[in-house]
């Protein structure tokens, strides 16, 4: 398979065909990723079409790569565009329109690419406007585009034992309530707490995240979740920067 990776500079669609060294360090399990390896046969989930010739993947900046990384695994024949937003990250405080004005951008670039599947390997992007680009925006005969949300939700209630379930995203995703929505879908009897982590990827983005600034944050968010919810025994990742 090949990849080819642009970037967004200043004006949407700029490209820029350097390859980004944060490849080297996107080694974590996320839960999106034990999906695609313990369900191997619902890779049909995705119903990709056999005349698929490349896949399309878009985030706002570097997140998504830990989702390519994990689909070109299990997916090697298919050629992959990957799409990142780094020019107008972060999109978790931006609001419902502008995500989804800028995840409608993305999609549309994509396609015209050749990319009949697009994957949202957003969480935010999946929150605020993948339902609504579903419903108002796509053929479904033509393109097919899916999110990363539901996927994580499905297999965090087969992982908890005492049917707490913490969720770390970005503003945008926790105030959507999406992680909650489709994780009661699941099991109305669990406990879901969301926190808010504004400053994680900011400082992927910039590369601070290597360094005792960023120890800060991440123990910061941690905690003030599990102060809220000490039996928590679970916790999703919910946004593609995080692992």
């Amino acid at each position: 398979s090949k990849l080819h990776i642009v970037r967004l500079k200043l004006l949407f669609g700029c490209k820029d065909t350097k390859i980004i060294p944060f490849m080297q360090i996107i080694c974590v399990i996320y839960l999106f990723f034990i999906t695609l390896q313990r369900k191997s046969t619902r890779l049909s989930t995705f119903d990709i079409p056999l005349s698929t010739q490349m896949i399309g993947i878009f985030d706002s900046g570097y997140g998504g790569l830990t989702i390519f990384n994990h689909i070109r695994q299990r997916l090697p024949q298919y050629d992959y565009l990957y799409l990142g937003d780094n020019a107008r990250a972060p999109y978790g405080t931006r609001s419902f329109d502008v995500i989804y004005e800028y995840t409608l951008q993305a999609v549309n670039h994509l396609h015209q690419q050749g990319c009949d599947l697009i994957i949202l390997a957003c969480n935010t992007a999946s929150a605020k406007a993948l339902r609504t680009i579903q419903q108002r925006n796509i053929n479904p005969s033509e393109v097919r585009v899916l999110g990363v949300i539901r996927p994580t939700a499905e297999q965090a209630p087969l992982m908890t034992r005492t049917g707490h379930i913490g969720v770390l995203a970005t503003p945008g995703t926790v105030a959507s309530e999406s992680y909650v929505i489709e994780l009661q879908k699941q099991n109305p009897n669990l406990t879901i707490t969301q926190q808010s982590c504004p400053m994680w990827v900011p400082l992927i983005e910039s590369g601070e995240h290597i360094g005792d600034g960023a120890d800060y944050f991440v123990e910061k968010y941690i905690n003030e979740l599990l102060a809220r919810d000490p039996e928590i025994d679970t916790i999703i990742l919910g946004c593609t920067h995080y692992p």
